[in-house]
């Protein structure tokens, strides 16, 4: 009796991919619902300016994040809840908060199987994303030039935009603050009437939105915008590395981007201006944050913990 190679070939590919993906599917897909994971303690720095072309009443959040604190959409709410709740004897009318940029981009993770969380390396959480949707991954693939990331980004667009505006506007109006709400990776966004909404075409974009009092979007920050900290002072923001020539020295800014380096390429930068830089920290399977802030033109080191610094 002979063998048909090609047969048996596929026949075994087909086997083994049809048991990765059973066990995908088997076993433990919901995250613990453990309170050490978002109950974490809180240090504080407070800073304060006498110069009156510095900053005041605001509160950059430094939280020392990692990817079990972004499994559930109730995770990663009580995460900042936690580090709100702990500040708000130090809240006042005008407050500005002010989260880490990236702090969304992992939120293409959260309410997806709690595997993807236990995996060891990000190569292997990004196969498992793929697993999941295989048919839409490979349509926005195809569309994205073969990009993986910036395919899954797309397939999960919709969820990441939802989780994102509604955990910071929800956030804001608890605690009667303005935020920044640090960054997100989705498609483009716009205001209309007060409601945020994504185009429909399937263009990237990072960007932050700032939230009112209300829990209301006040604008979105894309590349290079200025926003009003109370009457007398307004911050620079830079998104997007491209943007440095546009910085007017006599103001203070905020680089918001990861992309930019404290140690390196910001320490020359900042020699001559006002600047403020709180860079997304924490250590997401193999890949690890260890950015210090820096906080009118000073580096602040920082340990492996969460941190609110606030200048008064």
């Amino acid at each position: 009796m002979q063998i048909n190679h090609r047969k048996f070939f596929i026949f075994t590919i087909f086997l083994v991919l049809s048991l990765i993906f059973i066990s995908e599917f088997i076993g433990n897909k919901k995250p613990p619902n453990n309170p050490s994971i978002w109950n974490e303690p809180l240090d504080i720095l407070i800073i304060k300016n006498k110069k009156p072309q510095n900053i005041k009443n605001i509160i950059f959040i430094e939280p020392f994040m990692n990817i079990f604190q972004y499994a559930s959409e109730e995770i990663f709410y009580k995460k900042l809840d936690t580090i709100l709740k702990n500040l708000q004897p130090y809240f006042r009318k005008d407050t500005i908060v002010i989260f880490p940029p990236q702090i969304g981009y992992w939120l293409i993770t959260t309410e997806e199987s709690f595997k993807i969380h236990l995996s060891k390396t990000y190569r292997n959480a990004l196969f498992r994303l793929i697993l999941y949707n295989p048919f839409s991954f490979l349509n926005h693939f195809f569309y994205t030039n073969f990009n993986i990331e910036k395919a899954l980004y797309l397939v999960h667009s919709e969820k990441i935009f939802k989780l994102y505006t509604q955990t910071f506007a929800k956030l804001s109006k608890k605690y009667n603050i303005n935020i920044l709400a640090g960054t997100v990776f989705s498609r483009r966004a716009y205001i209309k009437e007060n409601l945020l909404f994504l185009h429909s075409e399937p263009q990237l974009e990072e960007y932050s939105i700032l939230f009112s009092d209300k829990g209301l979007p006040i604008k979105i920050i894309r590349d290079y915008d200025n926003i009003t900290i109370n009457q007398n002072n307004s911050l620079q923001i830079i998104l997007n590395n491209n943007q440095i020539q546009k910085i007017n020295k006599n103001k203070p800014v905020l680089f918001y981007n990861n992309s930019f380096s404290s140690e390196n390429q910001l320490s020359d930068l900042c020699k001559n201006l006002t600047c403020y830089f709180n860079p997304f920290r924490g250590n997401l399977w193999n890949i690890k944050f260890e950015e210090f802030p820096i906080i009118n033109s000073q580096i602040i080191p920082l340990k492996k913990a969460n941190y609110a610094i606030i200048i008064n």
